[in-house]
């Protein structure tokens, strides 16, 4: 069991929160200003491949917000279409990944902010 340094204290932190503690977890603050009515914007990725040493990464729902309209925010792999989870999704090394964000107003723009998170977690 881990103690805390400063209180000698066990540390008990289990799963991805955890890994925040550790400084492996990110979130990525993103606004698309404007984004026309039916609007379509796409914000692509790759995952570090399996090599011993680089992360694996698992990806939180994002927050969003859009200003206008409602907006739909989707995680594809690749070409094909696997998003819409509320569940923490583990995604897989070496893979092309598309966030894809459409305005769902037909009449206006709308500016949309995402709040992207995920934690790297590394095997020994």
């Amino acid at each position: 069991m881990k103690h805390d340094f400063l209180t000698s204290a066990e540390i008990s932190l289990t799963g991805d929160h955890g890994y925040i503690h550790a400084g492996y977890a990110f979130s990525l603050p993103v606004t698309i200003s404007a984004l026309a009515a039916a609007g379509v914007s796409n914000i692509g990725f790759t995952t570090p491949d399996s090599t011993p040493g680089n992360p694996q990464i698992h990806w939180r729902p994002t927050e969003f917000s859009s200003s206008a309209n409602s907006a739909r925010v989707r995680l594809y792999q690749g070409s094909g279409g696997a998003g819409g989870a509320n569940q923490e999704i583990v995604l897989e090394p070496n893979t092309s990944y598309v966030l894809n964000v459409v305005n769902t107003g037909s009449a206006t723009a709308t500016d949309v902010d995402l709040n992207l998170f995920y934690y790297e977690e590394y095997y020994q």
